[in-house]
């Protein structure tokens, strides 16, 4: 039979028939870019099977993600700076150092990391507000050692595989989680709406007509009072002009309001109301980047934080020059060394479960499977090093890790190019970074808040206070059960109150406490006489210190007949309250001279019983032959389930010398 050429289309493979291609996979691809297209584009979904025109396509993609996040990541920096109290090169530094560390060794593809609000929110409740705007708050050196001791903390949760744990966190849990940082953010939008007489502010040299009477700070100088007049009114008009530019360009239909990042649009047009309107035609003015906390020649480079010896700028003091204070005092390490500890577990924590459970955003998103393992020893590693150039360290940001990975971002080229992009612009283009205005970054914040904000979460919350005939009349079959809702007030307002990691053990505490109150209800045992002198209990459910309690309330001594069983193929036994609850069963039997066998019990519950031998003196552990398990009605309603033949043991609990 003769073989006829197979024909193909042009469009089955955009036109491309070459090494590399679906057809001869193994080809390298046309060798294109070799072992850097492999390195930064290999773990995209099928890579293997890409032609040439594939990968050059998937290779400009994340090139050109790379630029445009990294114009979204430099705004959200210096915003999530002022909300830790720190200088905005601090956090830019640490937005390139964790961004490059975790895109080139190890961390997940795809994934965006850097400074983030999480972080920002820890550090907040540890520095105090900075008695002049734009410098770094008291106690900013612990900081550098905390973000260290974080990394170390990272590493070893690595060593004991504590990733794991971060399945015991609900939902509830994270929906509070994501409420209560949208306000901790969103509150932290009002300090740029104020200022203090400290340092020279220009407010108080036009209120009080002499820079003299403001140099001698008092304790009103370190009030903070509203900003007011047309000032408050143009910052205003900024916030709402970039709100209304980040949130709403991208979703016109057209190429062109997708040429620039959202972010980059609006700051680009809150500086062209600042020079233009404000300045030069209202003869007005905000505050920018450059008159709270000016990026220099000294800021462009991070530093060892041990040999920074640098200063903040002089001052004038009744009209002679006053060299200004060292920016870091490493005197006031002395003695806190539990404040350092405790502020890098916190670290450690939030900063774990915010990036384990953003790669499991990237995972779905993405459809390829990241490693947990190589996500925390990446980050662990670029804490450290962030701690160690004066950083204020990071983690996964979740908004930026979605935007890659919902506009194609699958390798390690987009966020490998965001890093760099930003160090390129603290280190070479910072004088642009000084005509911001910090209007403007309020208004993207706060598109932030409300992006991070769950706002289908209010409606179960609302609906749950109501009556049921409320909720029937009008079709609001929006509730959840009120534990749930609970959970979500709580790490909510104590996300506010404490703190981030504090809201999420407080959420797991009650979230397991809630769990076992229901599960010690599921329990329930039921008797049935087989012979004369045979009855036996089934048992159905966990036994554990919820119900061990009442376990013994099942079983009825005096009158059960001499023998009695009790099957376990549908129970388990979860604690040591369940093996002591069959101690006692035991022991009333044998007082009453009759025996107690527990048959059916799993492998592991059978394990548990031989290990605490010694301890629970009426057990005896004895093998067992091969037995059809037998049915009762409630373990019909089990079904689909198989008759199950297993080669059991035996537990015969007996009267023994103590």
């Amino acid at each position: 039979m003769e073989k006829k050429p197979m024909s193909r289309s042009p469009s089955a493979d955009s036109g491309v028939q070459d090494a590399g291609s679906a057809d001869n996979p193994n080809d390298n691809g046309d060798k294109t870019g070799g072992i850097f297209f492999k390195f930064f584009l290999g773990e995209a979904r099928g890579y293997g099977q890409m032609g040439r025109a594939s990968k050059l396509a998937l290779f400009k993609n994340e090139l050109i993600l790379g630029f445009i996040i990294a114009f979204a990541q430099i705004p959200e920096s210096v915003a999530f700076a002022f909300l830790a109290n720190l200088e905005p090169s601090i956090a830019i530094h640490s937005a390139w150092i964790m961004g490059l560390i975790c895109s080139l060794f190890g961390g997940r593809p795809a994934m965006i990391n850097g400074a983030t609000g999480a972080f920002a929110a820890i550090i907040s409740t540890f520095i105090a507000a900075p008695s002049v705007p734009g410098r770094s708050g008291d106690g900013v050196e612990t900081l550098f050692v905390s973000v260290i001791v974080a990394g170390v903390f990272m590493l070893i949760a690595f060593a004991l595989d504590l990733s794991r744990f971060v399945n015991i966190i609900s939902y509830p849990i994270m929906l509070g989680f994501c409420n209560g940082l949208a306000i901790v953010i969103g509150r932290s939008q009002l300090h740029p709406f104020q200022y203090t007489c400290s340092g020279g502010n220009r407010r108080c040299v036009v209120m009080n007509d002499s820079i003299d009477n403001i140099s001698n700070a008092t304790d009103d100088d370190h009030a903070h009072h509203w900003i007011g007049g047309a000032e408050v009114g143009w910052m205003i008009c900024i916030v709402l002009v970039s709100m209304i530019v980040m949130e709403f360009v991208p979703k016109i239909p057209h190429k062109a309001a997708k040429l620039l990042p959202s972010s980059l649009l609006a700051i680009g047009v809150a500086i062209l109301i600042e020079f233009v309107i404000v300045r030069i035609a209202a003869g007005s003015r905000t505050d920018t980047i450059g008159d709270v906390a000016p990026f220099s020649t000294e800021t462009r480079f991070p530093n060892l934080f041990f040999l920074d010896k640098s200063h903040y700028p002089n001052t004038t003091v009744d009209g002679e020059t006053v060299p200004g204070p060292r920016k870091f005092d490493f005197d006031n390490l002395k003695g806190k060394a539990g404040q350092i500890l405790l502020q890098a577990f916190l670290l450690a924590v939030v900063g774990l479960i915010e990036s384990l459970l953003t790669q499991e955003v990237v995972n779905k998103l993405t459809k390829t499977k990241g490693s947990r393992p190589r996500t925390i020893v990446a980050m662990g590693t670029g804490n450290i090093i962030s701690g160690m150039l004066g950083g204020m360290g990071g983690n996964a940001m979740i908004g930026l890790s979605t935007i890659n990975c919902l506009n194609g971002g699958q390798g390690r080229l987009a966020s490998t190019v965001t890093a760099l992009t930003v160090m390129v612009m603290i280190m070479g283009a910072y004088p642009a970074l000084n005509y911001v205005p910090v209007a403007a970054l309020v208004g993207i914040m706060l598109v932030v808040v409300l992006h991070t904000f769950k706002w289908h979460s209010l409606m179960p919350v609302l609906v749950s206070v109501l009556p049921q005939r409320w909720r029937n009349k009008y079709n609001l079959l929006y509730k959840f059960d009120r534990t749930d809702i609970l959970i979500i007030l709580i790490v909510t307002i104590a996300t506010n109150f404490l703190n981030l990691a504090y809201a999420i053990f407080l959420g797991v505490a009650f979230s397991a406490v809630v769990y076992a109150w229901n599960s010690s209800k599921t329990i329930t045992v039921t008797s049935e006489m087989v012979s004369e002198d045979l009855k036996v209990y089934r048992v159905i459910g966990p036994l554990f210190f919820g119900n061990s309690s009442t376990f013994a309330d099942f079983f009825d001594v005096d009158k059960d007949p001499a023998k009695v069983e009790v099957h376990f193929s549908g129970a388990s036994l979860f604690d040591v309250s369940s093996l002591k609850v069959l101690n006692t069963v035991s022991k009333q039997y044998a007082s009453a001279e009759k025996s107690l066998v527990v048959r059916y019990l799993d492998a592991v519950n059978t394990r548990s019983v031989y290990k605490a031998s010694k301890v629970l003196h009426y057990v005896e552990t004895v093998s067992g032959e091969e037995v059809s398990l037998p049915r009762t009605d409630s373990e019909e309603d089990l079904q689909p389930r198989p008759l199950i033949t297993a080669n059991t043991q035996e537990i015969v609990l007996h009267e023994a010398s103590v």
